[in-house]
């Protein structure tokens, strides 16, 4: 027997949904920008494909942002 809701436990690409791409744009993507991205890679990766910059990008990430995200598990890729 098929149950009408057996679709919401596959994956997207399991049933030819393609995922939702966001792009997070900020001043310098030293800080909100990636930490948009890093969270929602986290909790929805399979739903979403997100993106980070900025349109005058910073050469590196502020310490007080990398010390906050470093506190959270896997969302900031260097």
């Amino acid at each position: 027997m098929t149950s009408r809701n057996s679709s919401l436990n596959e994956k997207p690409e399991q049933i030819g949904v393609q995922k939702l791409k966001i792009l997070f744009l900020c001043t310098g993507n030293t800080c909100r920008s990636q930490m948009a991205e890093g969270l929602t890679r986290h909790l929805k990766p399979d739903l979403i494909e997100p993106y980070s910059a900025g349109v005058n990008p910073y050469r590196r990430v502020r310490d007080e942002i990398r010390a906050f995200v470093e506190k959270l598990p896997n969302v900031l890729n260097d």
